[in-house]
């Protein structure tokens, strides 16, 4: 079990702020075994296959490893996500997860997604789509968590999609638990705390909904071979 941390009150407000507060430097990491310099596409005149309506188009995620240091959208190189991308919690919960930000897109007829998606996995967890603790072969490894006694590590995996290419894995969103609610940062695609029919739920971080594997909270993904 992970040591609890107890924060003062100003501290706690410093927890959910995307900029750190106060007067504290922040400084912005790529972690050990990060992808370094990873290109960032220009929108491609060649048309995305038709995608499923369940199905997200993926931008990128960030995250947080202590009130000075934060893990940037690699595809930004901040804490931000692309343009005409949206933005949503999946996990953090006070003492126990620091933030971590999904970004993401709904497809529509004329909307080109620019990367693919390609997994996660964490210190518990191996990757679904390569069976390892490892993103799929082309693909970048970027951290998402990492604290000493608060987060274990946690990766993501993506790519640049190819101009016109068929998505290497469809996306369904993605899920986390806060506190002692399994709701609280549910799928944007169900709306709820689960996965489109159709689609695997693999967990690749925390327990499923309150903290017991070094205090994490539970983050399930959702994916469907390409059609």
């Amino acid at each position: 079990m992970r040591l609890i941390r107890f924060l003062p009150i100003i501290i706690a407000s410093i927890f959910f702020s995307s900029c750190g507060g106060g007067n504290e430097p922040r400084t912005v990491v790529a972690a050990a075994g990060d992808s370094v310099g990873s290109p960032t596409p220009s929108p491609t005149s060649s048309p995305t296959p038709t995608m499923p309506t369940e199905a997200l188009f993926f931008g990128g995620m960030y995250g947080q490893g202590s009130s000075t240091v934060f893990y940037p959208n690699p595809i930004m190189s901040a804490q931000s996500c692309p343009t005409n991308y949206k933005s949503q919690l999946v996990l953090g919960t006070l003492n126990v997860d620091w933030p971590a930000t999904l970004c993401f897109q709904q497809p529509a007829d004329g909307v080109t997604g620019l990367y693919d998606f390609g997994g996660m996995y964490s210190t518990a967890y191996n990757n679904p789509l390569t069976g390892g603790q490892s993103c799929p072969t082309g693909f970048f490894t970027s951290t998402l968590l990492s604290s000493s006694n608060t987060d274990n590590t946690l990766k993501f995996c993506y790519r640049v999609r190819p101009p016109g290419a068929a998505p290497f894995v469809l996306f369904g969103g993605m899920y986390g638990g806060y506190g002692g609610s399994s709701t609280a940062y549910p799928n944007p695609v169900t709306g709820a705390y689960s996965c489109p029919t159709g689609y695997t739920r693999t967990q690749v971080y925390g327990s499923a909904a309150t903290a017991t594997f070094n205090g994490d909270m539970g983050l399930s993904i959702c994916t469907k071979p390409p059609q």
